[in-house]
């Protein structure tokens, strides 16, 4: 039972760290919509 918590802190702690450097230092999306008029800026 032990090895299988290990296992499953390991792949939680994997999951995590690919997902925060998908967020941070991953290509940035354009949230911005300058052509259309709505802006998103305010």
């Amino acid at each position: 039972m032990y090895t299988a918590q290990i296992i499953v802190v390991v792949i939680l702690f994997v999951i995590a760290l690919l997902w925060l450097l998908r967020k941070y230092i991953g290509p940035s999306k354009d949230s911005h919509n300058c052509g259309n008029g709505d802006c998103g800026c305010n």
